[in-house]
């Protein structure tokens, strides 16, 4: 049995060697990725930034964007690009470079794109938290850890510094990964300080519902048992407008939060048609203003359960799409 490590007391088997890549399996959609999402809404700041390889294809990929003044100043997806050397958590590609000077805890982000510099810090407020994301029949990534954490530094556009202060999540994961085994899901990042955040993953697979994630009251630390959440979805059926969760850990305890939207969305797409998009929030928690983002899609198409009800084959010609984009 595998000593649960001291180091890393939300990560178990976990050692500093994660930091780095790890052997890929058989898989042709093996993947790898690391990313920080960042968010200072109260000041209109907020950016996304991932690097992703599929050794077994032999290509690498970036998405990228950043917010100023509640606007997105800058937003890319690059697909089909050389693996870059060294580890995600110590690499550069296409202007998004990551480092990790004290491995799984901080990582140091500096972005450069279209004519928009960032040069951040995220400090982990417990360490990784190790989930395994292969849940509820849905093929996501069987290696992963991440955690939220206090962010600064400083975003920088035609020749104005914007000071930055505010909060993230930092990820990494590793295994097969089939956007097309996802049906649906929602993340929920809210964060007061570093003895009250919630960070939570309810995800819907083809197997049903699972709830991925934890909540961290008054110092103390507990997974998610059960997430209730309520979306305000604008016309174009991807932003939101705001958020009410009910979240509720293994120990018991529940934190209602209510979250207005806090600057412009973006889209991210996770392969095999399958994509969602994530937009900075303002939450208010008992009496007290909490910072994040929400991350959601859509249910991709009629559940297994409701399709068994309806009496239909899956091979059903109802059922099926041909897979050409308008």
């Amino acid at each position: 049995m595998t000593e649960p490590s001291k180091e890393f007391p939300f990560a178990p088997t976990l050692t500093r060697g994660d930091n780095d890549n790890h052997a890929p399996g058989p898989q042709a959609n093996w993947q790898e990725s690391t990313l920080v999402a960042l968010v200072d809404p109260l000041r209109g700041l907020a950016g996304f930034h991932r690097i992703g390889i599929h050794p077994n294809r032999n290509e690498a990929s970036i998405y990228s964007w950043t917010q100023i003044d509640g606007k997105i100043v800058s937003r890319a997806k690059r697909t089909g690009l050389p693996i870059p050397s060294g580890p995600l958590t110590g690499t550069s590609l296409e202007g998004v470079a990551l480092q990790t000077p004290d491995p799984l805890r901080t990582c140091r982000i500096r972005v450069d794109r279209d004519g928009v510099r960032t040069d951040l810090l995220f400090e982990s407020f417990t360490g990784p938290v190790q989930m395994n994301m292969d849940v509820a029949g849905a093929t996501i990534g069987a290696g992963h850890y991440d955690s939220l954490g206090r962010v600064s530094g400083s975003i920088e556009a035609h020749g104005v510094s914007h000071p930055f202060d505010g909060v993230g999540f930092l990820d990494h994961s590793w295994g097969a990964r089939d956007g097309g085994s996802i049906l649906a899901h929602r993340w929920i990042m809210a964060v007061l300080d570093a003895e009250n955040h919630i960070n939570t993953f309810p995800t819907w697979g083809p197997k049903g519902r699972m709830m991925l994630g934890y909540m961290v009251l008054d110092g103390t630390f507990s997974y998610v048992e059960d997430v209730r959440s309520e979306l305000l979805v604008a016309d174009d059926h991807l932003s939101l407008n705001g958020i009410r969760a009910v979240v509720t850990d293994k120990l018991g305890r529940t934190r209602e939060i209510y979250g207005r939207a806090a600057g412009e969305y973006s889209v991210q797409p996770y392969g095999q048609g399958y994509f969602c998009a994530h937009k900075p929030m303002i939450y208010e928690c008992q009496g007290r203003v909490w910072r994040g983002m929400v991350e959601w899609s859509a249910m991709r198409f009629i559940p297994p359960w409701h399709r068994d009800k309806l009496g239909l084959a899956k091979d059903n010609e109802w059922l099926q799409w041909n897979g050409q984009q308008p």
